[in-house]
Parts: C-alpha cells; sequence; structure tokens
C-alpha cells in the first residue's frame, strides 16, 4: 500500500494448472512423469485437453510436480532462472496438502491492463488474488528467525492481482486433485 492508501497496480497473472499443485508424498518412475509431461504438453500445443484418467490414482510428490514444471517449461520454451527476480506462486490443491512452489514464466506476468490472446486458453478462468512484493532477497535463516514472529517484515507491498487460470485434462476441475 503506498502513502495515499492505495494498494497500486493490480497485475493479471497467467497461471496453467497442468501439473504445479501436488500432495503426495511418493516419488513416481520417470516414464511415468514422461508421459503426464507428454500430454500436457501436447494438449497445450493442441488447445484440445488431455484425458487425466490414466494418472488419476498416481502418487505423485511435490519432486515429482517440481520436475514435471521443468520439462513442460523447457519443451515450450518457459524456463525461468531460479536465481533471477521473479513472480511466484504457492498453493495447493487443499489447505491440508504440502505447499508447492513454483517461478511463473516472465510471459506469463503482465502489469495491467495485460492482454492475453484467448485462443491461448482451452476453457478460461479468472481468480482474484492478493500479490506480495519482497522487500529484499529472503534467505533459509530469514524465513526461519521471522516466519512466525513478523512475516510482515519481508514484505514492501501488496496489491490485488487478477489469475487466468486454464486446466489442460478434460476432467478440468473435478480433475483429482493429484493432477490439479
Amino acid at each position: 500500500m503506498d502513502s495515499g492508501g492505495n494498494f497500486g497496480e493490480p497485475l493479471i497473472l497467467a497461471a496453467f494448472t497442468d501439473g504445479r499443485h501436488f500432495g503426495q508424498t511418493r516419488a513416481v518412475q520417470n516414464d511415468t512423469l514422461n508421459d503426464i509431461a507428454a500430454a500436457l504438453i501436447a494438449a497445450r500445443r493442441s488447445g484440445i485437453a488431455a484425458d487425466e484418467t490414466p494418472w488419476k490414482d498416481t502418487p505423485l510428490s511435490p519432486d515429482d510436480a517440481y520436475a514435471l514444471q521443468e520439462r513442460i517449461g523447457a519443451e515450450l520454451g518457459w524456463a525461468v532462472d531460479p536465481d533471477a527476480a521473479g513472480t511466484w506462486k504457492g498453493g495447493g490443491p487443499t489447505t491440508s496438502s504440502v505447499a508447492t512452489f513454483a517461478q511463473l514464466p516472465a510471459v506469463w506476468v503482465r502489469p495491467s491492463p495485460g492482454r492475453f490472446d484467448v485462443k491461448d486458453f482451452h476453457k478460461l478462468g479468472i481468480e482474484i488474488e492478493v500479490a506480495f512484493r519482497l522487500a529484499r532477497d529472503v534467505t533459509a535463516v530469514d524465513l526461519a528467525a521471522r516466519a512466525v514472529h513478523e512475516p510482515a517484515a519481508l514484505f514492501d507491498a501488496m496489491t490485488v492481482s487478477i489469475e487466468l487460470v486454464d486446466f489442460r485434462w478434460k476432467g478440468e476441475a473435478q480433475a483429482p486433485a493429484i493432477l490439479r
């Protein structure tokens, strides 16, 4: 919030639910991850939703989710530099799930008024989010020392953001949480 009580310019984020939120703890075989990644890549390129049913009962770990993000991002040219400043998204499919985090590719983040091509979406959804800007680089030591006592000290601004979401699975929001 600035000195005038305003939250600043809203951001438009495009975050796609194709393998980013997982809450299980057992890793799966590399072939399975390759198959899931290939299905999501094909869905994104063709605009035709993938069938998630072959993996609906597959236990995926956060490490599996990160591996999928990397594979999909590399194949689609969205690879990001983990050491670069950027926009991150965090969360999970339920409040009891293990939270996962991912750096959003720069091409998905636009200052207001952001513009995206509707043909890039299978079924467009909109979510209202709260975005925070870090005051400085945050280390693991900072998090351990401040997370419970003074988390606000890590942030210097917040704003409303609009998140555009798209499902690349045929089951859309009804797909198992493990695949969303």
